[in-house]
């Protein structure tokens, strides 16, 4: 079961949930529809604690989750598949507008405008050397700032790899 109890939350001035309410039982299907802008997606983030709200209660399976630490909070999420909205760029043409030049190297947009470009994380020194576990998740991080409404702080992180040669032609 999944409840929001008059949940509020906003992006600065913009407000997108003001006292959102809605139970969803276990079993039960529900489908949330609305233009842009109105809370979709804030709704589902907010279900599987991506986002906190900033005020109201969620819950899930009867347990209040705004709160819990990040170790509490990833056994819950553990119960949901969360994918994020992707394009396959099979002609290249976003590769050449973000200047992406290496695989993998990714780009994270918002309409035209590019939020983070770079290295999903640190794995990769140079070519041919590598860590067993990266110490930086770049990508993670910027999109956990994206997704809450902050701004990235590191906009360009340099990636490890290899070239795609499409480019160079």
């Amino acid at each position: 079961m999944i409840r929001l109890t008059n949940v509020h939350r906003s992006f600065g001035p913009n407000h997108v949930l003001r006292g959102a309410s809605l139970e969803i039982r276990d079993g039960e299907t529900l489908t949330i529809i609305g233009g842009s802008g109105t809370g979709k997606s804030v709704t589902l983030k907010l279900m599987v604690g991506l986002l906190k709200p900033d005020s109201g209660q969620v819950y899930v399976d009867d347990q209040e989750i705004s709160h819990l630490k990040d170790e509490q909070l990833a056994e819950v999420q553990k119960k949901f598949a969360y994918v994020l909205d992707s394009i396959r760029d099979t002609d290249q043409k976003l590769v050449k507008l973000t200047g992406v030049t290496v695989s993998p190297e990714v780009a994270v947009m918002r309409g035209t405008r590019l939020l983070y470009r770079g290295r999903v994380d640190d794995r990769y020194i140079e070519l041919g050397q590598e860590r067993a576990n990266p110490t930086r998740r770049d990508l993670e991080a910027a999109l956990d700032l994206i997704t809450t409404g902050r701004p990235v702080a590191v906009k360009q992180t340099r990636a490890v790899g290899c070239i795609l040669a499409d480019l160079m032609k």
